[in-house]
């Protein structure tokens, strides 16, 4: 099977089950200027590292309510919610040094790797994150794109992945990140319909 043929499959599925998370993603291309906005982003992606996608927004809701952001201190326990303490930590340092100063922070953010700055953002993560704030639409070579790639080209390597999607989105007209993104859905699903479909949960 070619991945075109994949993404054909992929993208109906997608359209099927989470379209307006595909909407949300194909609006999403200019960096968030609102620092609340870019917290539940950071929130998500630092806990679906590891975690499946609907219980990484369950829990984004959650943590992000925590967050006093008029009186810029963290009003409730993380802890109590989210039992994995480096993440908590790494959303507490994260608020607390950017609560003052995230429209200038933001400002330096130029390529996705420049997120790796931030607790918690690594060099996968960072494609994740970028493309959810924004700063770039990019592809998040995931263990789920990875596999797939083993299957149709045995290779899995970061660059390689990324370039073909890039490929794939250009000449279907669309966003690098909304192609991951629908690949992501179908392939984190297995092309099976799950509570999080059809307004269930918001994945991105």
């Amino acid at each position: 099977m070619r991945l075109s043929e994949v993404f054909a499959e992929a993208d109906g599925f997608s359209m099927r089950t989470h379209a307006p998370d595909v909407a949300w993603l194909m609006a999403r291309q200019v960096l968030v200027s609102d620092f609340a906005e870019f917290m539940r982003e950071y929130i998500y992606v630092v806990v679906a590292s590891g975690f499946r996608g609907a219980v990484a927004a369950t829990l984004t809701d959650r943590l992000h309510a925590c967050l006093d952001f008029e009186a810029g201190v963290i009003k409730e326990s993380m802890e109590s919610i989210f039992k994995n303490k480096a993440k908590t930590l790494a959303i507490t340092k994260t608020f607390y040094s950017l609560k003052d100063n995230y429209e200038d922070a933001s400002k330096e953010w130029r390529v996705p790797a420049d997120l790796q700055a931030l607790p918690f953002i690594g060099p996968t993560t960072c494609w994740h994150l970028a493309r959810n704030i924004g700063l770039q639409s990019s592809v998040k070579p995931d263990l789920h794109m990875k596999r797939l790639f083993n299957r149709l080209f045995k290779r899995s390597d970061a660059s390689f992945i990324q370039e073909r999607i890039v490929e794939l989105a250009k000449a279907l007209g669309q966003p690098p990140g909304v192609v991951d993104f629908k690949l992501w859905v179908y392939l984190s699903h297995e092309g099976k319909v799950k509570d999080c479909c059809n307004g269930g949960q918001r994945l991105r």
